[in-house]
């Protein structure tokens, strides 16, 4: 499993990527669903494989939580927030100028796409990614721009792929082989 992010899309400047191995022991289905996101190339399918890296411990977490109505939100900020920190985000978003700004301005044409709050910013990552999850996976009737269609709304789906990729890759380290 590599992670390169966006350096090697940079052009016109050189720069060093570092490629660090743990022996850190993953569990191989949600690790088969974050390799298969990073392989992929369409934009969708890619989003969808980093969010089954979280849902593969859906319950995993319930039992954990003993939430006594889980729903899929609620799951998947209980994760994330068991999975990153605040700080770990923040420094996330700053490492790249313009990643800060698409995530935290709102979205007045897609309102899946809920900026990043300061206040609350893990939770509001959790659900930036469970509403764009929705708007990918629902096709019932709705207002314009509410679900992503295939192939028009690429663009934007290919701009949300750091973030999620990102808390796979937390979740799938934090929660491979955690005790149930």
């Amino acid at each position: 499993m590599s992670r390169f992010e966006n350096e090697s899309k940079l052009k016109g400047h050189t720069s060093n990527t570092k490629l660090c191995l743990s022996n850190i022991e993953l569990e191989e289905t949600p690790l088969r669903y974050f390799n298969f996101a990073n392989y992929t190339k369409i934009p969708r399918h890619k989003y969808l494989a980093y969010y089954q890296v979280i849902e593969f411990f859906f319950t995993r977490a319930v039992r954990k939580a003993r939430f006594p109505q889980p729903n899929e939100l609620l799951i998947v900020k209980y994760i994330a927030t068991n999975s990153i920190t605040e700080l770990e985000v923040v420094t996330w978003l700053d490492d790249i100028k313009s990643r800060g700004k698409h995530y935290t301005k709102p979205s007045e044409k897609y309102p899946a796409l809920f900026p990043l709050e300061a206040t609350e910013i893990v939770e509001s990552v959790a659900k930036r990614i469970y509403l764009i999850r929705c708007s990918l996976v629902h096709s019932k009737e709705a207002p314009n721009d509410v679900n992503f269609i295939p192939n028009l709304n690429d663009e934007i789906i290919d701009k949300e792929i750091s973030l999620i990729k990102y808390v796979a890759e937390k979740v799938l380290y934090k929660w491979s082989n955690a005790p149930e």
